[in-house]
């Protein structure tokens, strides 16, 4: 298996979304320049199936923003703002509340990367991938390259990158800690042009905002470790008029529409569960009509054993 594809298990249904919503924005006219995509829903992170989602990877980040600031220009506020007779859980939950209320909610496109699953012996994680979220064997699992950029369907040409999630302090350390430190860095030189003493403020709750809400979007409980996830994390989405609403199980769950253009897209394997032959025909049939040369793509099933019962 390709060790630098990202997984995505997924109902068929889903994945008829993804190519009908795809076409249907590059139908309108003022799409004309938008290369062919997929059409992604970004969660509210809240809405995962981790209760601890966020509040998880607060100490790690915190710890993590006091290490890189140096000059003590950010951790300065932090201290400013939390009142200093409140214990360490209560200082906690006012400073989530001040800073992950609707407007700053991430939104994010989970995926599970490859060399997880790259042995015969790693077949247990493939399998249990397929039953917890390909529809119990009944789905696709799409395989994108490792450096997707997924953008806003309102909001130009910004463009986010897939990130790994960390579930030790050594993966923190080597994925979160140099980008973050980077971060820091960049703030000082964006902080120093600014003389409105109200404006400095706002602009140091926006950078500690932004930190927060990436970074704590990327650390999770390690008995999460067995998906291998990766994320497209949009933070601080403000615009609340690009904010969709669906249910899951009678769960209200918010999303925005992300766009993934096709290119990425590198492999199908269909469900274990599935028809094969009947399944890749009419796999083959829906990229054509949308214009999507099907021999960029590898269509194949899924050698696990698994019947749905």
């Amino acid at each position: 298996m390709n060790r630098n594809l990202l997984y995505q298990y997924t109902s068929t249904d889903a994945f008829v979304g993804m190519i009908n919503g795809g076409k249907a924005i590059a139908s309108k006219k003022e799409s004309k320049d938008i290369e062919k995509s997929l059409l992604f829903w970004a969660s509210s992170v809240y809405t995962m199936n981790d209760p601890s989602e966020m509040m998880y990877g607060y100490d790690k980040v915190k710890e993590m923003i006091e290490r890189a600031d140096e000059k003590k220009i950010l951790t300065s506020y932090y201290n400013q703002i939390v009142i200093t007779d409140y214990t360490e859980e209560q200082k906690k939950k006012f400073f989530m509340d001040h800073f992950f209320n609707t407007e700053k909610t991430p939104y994010v496109i989970s995926f599970s990367h490859s060399k997880e699953v790259e042995h015969e012996k790693d077949h247990d994680e493939d399998l249990f991938m397929w039953s917890m979220y390909g529809d119990s064997g009944k789905g696709v699992r799409l395989g994108f390259d490792d450096k997707l950029t997924a953008r806003n369907k309102n909001s130009g040409k910004m463009e986010t990158s897939a990130l790994p999630v960390c579930y030790d302090d050594a993966m923190i350390e080597k994925f979160c800690y140099p980008v973050l430190n980077e971060s820091v860095k960049d703030s000082y030189t964006s902080l120093q042009k600014i003389n409105d003493v109200e404006k400095l403020i706002w602009e140091k709750v926006s950078i500690i905002a932004s930190i927060y809400t990436v970074y704590c979007s990327l650390i999770k409980n390690p008995k999460y470790r067995k998906e291998n996830e990766w994320r497209v994390v949009t933070p601080s989405h403000e615009a609340l008029a690009d904010v969709e609403i669906r249910t899951r199980g009678g769960l209200i769950v918010p999303y925005i529409e992300m766009l993934i253009p096709i290119k990425y897209l590198k492999e199908i394997i269909v469900g274990p569960c599935c028809d094969y032959d009947l399944q890749k025909r009419n796999i083959e049939l829906a990229l054509k009509s949308y214009g999507i040369d099907i021999n960029t793509i590898r269509i194949e099933k899924s050698e696990i054993p698994y019947r749905n019962m």
